[in-house]
């Protein structure tokens, strides 16, 4: 029975990096005001993109997890780099963009689920 309580024990310890609450609402309102910024027009600009992200970026580096912060902020560094800084147009085509905030609304459902991350 001792070693049971230890093995209860350290397998909580382990998982507890994973675990714990986590406030994604800010996050969540800010993705879901972009999807309906994007959902007026067929384009957006490039300084009206960054702008969105960057606010976007923001709400994420306040997620206390670590595992789901780093991951979002990577896909939204990603973003902006192939639509602002490598693209040489002056607009962007809202549907590519719409895609990849779904997905960004998709991760935040799976760390939330899938992971334990509660928010």
């Amino acid at each position: 029975m001792k070693n049971f309580k230890i093995f209860l024990f350290s397998t909580f310890i382990l998982l507890l990096p994973l675990s714990g609450k986590t406030d994604f609402k800010p996050l969540k309102l800010q993705i879901d005001k972009f999807q309906s910024l994007l959902s007026e027009s067929e384009t957006i600009t490039k300084r009206d993109l960054k702008k969105n992200l960057k606010l976007l970026m923001n709400k994420a580096k306040s997620i206390e997890s670590k595992l789901a912060s780093g991951h979002i902020n990577d896909d939204l560094k990603f973003l902006m780099n192939k639509y602002v800084y490598k693209n040489s147009d002056k607009t962007v085509k809202t549907s590519e963009l719409i895609y990849w905030i779904e997905h960004l609304d998709e991760e935040l459902i799976m760390f939330k689920e899938d992971m334990g991350i509660d928010g």
